[in-house]
């Protein structure tokens, strides 16, 4: 009867081992631009994966800021820093040539804590961008829906928040967040940039500067096969059943 009871207990926790998914998980994020476009005009613009200026000397600009970010992430718990981007809206000629669109590229890198095999994950995440730089002249060029809306400059965005992976036979998803100052638009309002529902914005008051932030989330998507579960069910059975005839 005890060699029943031991190989009941090595099958339960041989089990639960394997079921166990990663709990911690090291990570490092980093964020670029990976292309701009402008509108036709005069005044000098520049690109980098840092930042997008236009509008001259002491113009506007979009930069990425606290990249790269690393740090901890628990799987199932709170979402944690990931990075910043900046929007300075400065006062810029009528005829200067403005930023119009582009493509922002979010890469992640994931190691489990304690570390198992295989490799690390890498993970990579793609944002189609939308912006459009207001004349301060009360026509707008967008609207919110607000009848005090007084024209401010908008960056919008949209692409995959979430990606699935699969680690040492667990399945997990990363998922990016946007918020300080970072707002969802309403799917009426993100088709006005030919986006659908799901995109984000970053609005900004003239000569002012606004930053919003990302943040990373991870958790477990791992569904427990019906032959897992029986198992795990017939082990608690055969503890009933041997403790009953202890007790009987």
């Amino acid at each position: 009867m005890k060699k029943s009871v031991i190989a009941l207990a090595l099958v339960a926790a041989s089990v639960s081992a394997s079921a166990a998914p990663v709990s911690t998980w090291y990570y490092g994020i980093s964020t670029q631009w990976s292309s701009a476009g402008f509108t036709s005009g005069n005044g000098a613009t520049s690109y980098n994966s840092r930042q997008i200026g236009w509008g001259g000397a002491g113009g506007s600009s979009l930069k990425i800021e606290d990249s790269p970010q690393r740090g901890w992430v628990a799987t199932g718990g709170a979402a944690v820093d990931a990075n910043d981007i900046t929007h300075t809206n400065n006062v810029i000629w009528s005829d200067s040539a403005t930023l119009s669109s582009g493509t922002m590229q979010v890469n992640l890198g994931l190691e489990a804590f304690p570390y198992l095999p295989p490799a690390d994950v890498s993970l990579s995440y793609l944002f189609n961008f939308k912006f459009v730089e207001t004349p301060n002249n009360g026509r707008c060029v967008w609207s919110n829906g607000n009848a005090n809306n007084n024209c401010d400059d908008i960056f919008v965005f949209a692409g995959d928040t979430s990606k699935s992976f699969s680690y040492a036979g667990e399945n997990y998803v990363a998922s990016l967040g946007f918020d300080k100052n970072f707002i969802a638009l309403s799917a009426s309002d993100c088709g006005q940039f030919q986006f659908g529902a799901g995109c984000f914005a970053l609005i900004t008051d003239e000569t002012a500067k606004t930053a919003g932030s990302m943040n990373l989330s991870v958790k477990s998507s791992t569904v427990p096969e019906p032959g897992t579960l029986a198992l795990i069910g017939a082990s608690l059975l055969g503890f009933a059943a041997l403790r009953r005839r202890k007790t009987g």
